[in-house]
C-alpha cells in the first residue's frame, strides 16, 4: 500500500502547511512521511543530510541512506554523533 510522498504533505505559497492539520515539523513530519512510504531495503538519498534526521528514520525503517553535506563542521558533528549509535559503513 504505497502513497507517493507528494500526496502526504502539501505546501501553500505562504510557507504554511495545507493538508497537515497538526502542523507537523521536524521529526514528527519526517516520521509521518516514512511511515507512509518506507519499504525496507530500499535506498533513501538526502542531498543535505544536516543533523541526520532522514538517516535516522531510514535506519529505523530498515532502509539504506546516502547523503551529502556541504558544511564540513556540521558533517563532522553529525557523523560523530551517528557513529555512537549506528554502523556507518562508508564515509568519503
Amino acid at each position: 500500500n504505497y502513497t507517493h510522498p507528494n500526496k502526504l504533505l502539501y505546501f501553500s505559497n505562504k510557507n504554511t502547511f495545507v493538508g497537515n492539520p497538526d502542523g507537523m515539523k521536524n521529526e514528527p513530519m519526517t516520521r509521518h512521511v516514512f511511515e507512509n512510504i518506507a519499504i525496507p531495503g530500499k535506498i533513501v538519498f538526502d542531498p543535505c543530510i544536516g543533523l541526520g534526521m532522514t538517516a535516522r528514520m531510514a535506519h529505523y525503517f530498515d532502509m539504506v541512506c546516502y547523503g551529502n553535506e556541504l558544511n564540513p563542521i556540521r558533517l563532522k558533528k553529525t557523523l560523530t554523533w551517528m557513529a555512537k549509535y549506528y554502523d556507518i559503513e562508508k564515509i568519503s
